[in-house]
């Protein structure tokens, strides 16, 4: 009995043994894949904001080129508006003066009323050309001003989605480090979970173990105790029949 339980105990304990070492590869496996885990995540954050930052980039200089050459292509119809504006004018007032000079001399012999009255219409065509002429820069002036208004807009608005989709991508790393970090502090709690259950069962094994030993010594001490009990009896009863079978030998001899 004490053999086979020994064997018994010894078998169970490589099954333990086996059983703790699966546990800690497995441990160890899991670590690995962790660490390789958190590696790549890493990675792939610093790929993402580098795309982030490039089209972040590529989209404040196209949105800068659109907006200085509309600025550029306003600028030119605008001095081509003024251009067309001076010539019509100048072409004006030659043709006004080239009448003026036609009418003076044609009406020269005609006296000084109809000579008056020429310079009059001169002067009054001369004044509502002037008059034109300020009005249409008076328009042009306040175009440009609105251009100039609706380009700074344009300028201001470009900024503010500049810097808002900074502040969005700020807050999109600032969520990943916090899942990130989230994430080390889960695989830290688990990990430590992982390390007291091993020694857990480390411990509870050697408490086994001592219990098994204690029991295998106990039985054995208790069964070389039932060993010497049974010579001590063996020994008892023969010397008891060795004094029965005398005393009826003595006996029957006393009787013959």
């Amino acid at each position: 009995q004490s053999q086979i339980r020994g064997w018994l105990t010894r078998k169970r304990l490589c099954h333990e043994e086996a059983r703790l070492k699966h546990l800690v590869a497995y441990a160890r496996l899991f670590l690995s894949a962790a660490k390789i885990q958190h590696a790549w995540k890493s990675y792939k954050q610093s790929q993402l904001l580098q795309d982030d930052t490039a089209a972040t980039v590529i989209q404040s200089i196209f949105r800068g080129w659109r907006t200085r050459r509309l600025v550029s292509q306003l600028r030119t119809a605008q001095q081509v508006r003024m251009d067309s504006i001076t010539t019509f004018a100048r072409h004006f007032l030659a043709a006004a003066t080239i009448q003026r000079v036609w009418r003076t001399y044609k009406q020269s012999n005609e006296g000084v009323k109809y000579n008056a009255a020429v310079v009059i219409q001169s002067c009054f065509r001369g004044w509502q050309a002037r008059n034109n002429v300020s009005a249409l820069r008076q328009k042009q002036h306040v175009r440009l001003v609105s251009l100039k208004a609706y380009a700074r807009t344009s300028l201001a608005a470009a900024c503010i989605q500049r810097t808002f989709k900074t502040f969005i991508a700020k807050k999109k790393a600032a969520i990943v480090i916090q899942s990130h970090f989230r994430g080390w502090q889960v695989r830290r709690r688990i990990k430590a979970t992982n390390q007291r259950r091993i020694e857990q069962f480390v411990c509870n094994a050697r408490v086994q173990l001592s219990a098994l030993r204690l029991q295998r010594a106990w039985r054995t001490c208790m069964f070389k105790r039932h060993a010497a009990a049974t010579t001590l009896q063996c020994v008892m009863k023969m010397y008891l029949a060795k004094l029965e079978f005398s005393r009826i030998q003595q006996s029957q001899h006393e009787a013959s």
